[in-house]
């Protein structure tokens, strides 16, 4: 049987599935699933608990009078691959303090990088120092510039630490 929670802010219109069943999005059990089985929706999930080999996690390309699930495999090898954009894409991160200068240079490890995010590591208000973090990778050298910038928007000379995420080959 399936419950249903809230979550608890004020937009009600968001609902999770919890316990579940076949007539939910996401269904579990022992065993997948027989192909041609009815109420599984088209695109629900199935995580499948017991067995040791084989995939744990398959979707339905059927309908939902005719089930097909099939395992979900990584990106780029057949029926049930999850497709997505950055085939081939390595994602490289890390921390670094700023060396108080900008830019702060992070080698990432990548040949070149074709995004990239950095935020302040940070468990307390701002009274002072580096307010944001803005990131550079216009080179190919896979080089990672992370610019610290304070509130009335001029260079920080801070040395916060900055947490790194970039994409690329």
């Amino acid at each position: 049987m399936s419950n249903k929670t809230t979550p608890h802010y004020a937009d009600q219109k968001g609902t999770i599935a919890t316990g579940f069943d076949r007539n939910t999005a996401i269904a579990e059990g022992d065993t997948v699933p027989t192909d041609g089985a009815a109420g599984y929706a088209p695109g629900s999930l199935f995580l499948k608990r017991a067995g040791t080999s084989g995939a744990a996690l398959y979707i339905n390309e059927g309908t939902a009078t005719s089930c097909d699930f099939n395992p979900l495999k990584p990106q780029g090898t057949g029926a049930g691959a999850v497709v997505g954009v950055g085939s081939g894409y390595k994602v490289a991160r890390g921390e670094i303090a700023l060396d108080g200068s900008n830019p702060t240079p992070v080698a990432t490890g990548l040949t070149t990088i074709v995004s990239a995010i950095a935020v302040l590591k940070r468990t307390t208000a701002l009274s002072s120092g580096t307010a944001f973090v803005t990131v550079d990778f216009t080179g190919s050298d896979g080089t990672l510039n992370l610019y610290g910038w304070v509130l009335a928007g001029t260079a920080s000379s801070g040395t916060e630490t900055v947490e790194w995420i970039a994409f690329g080959t």
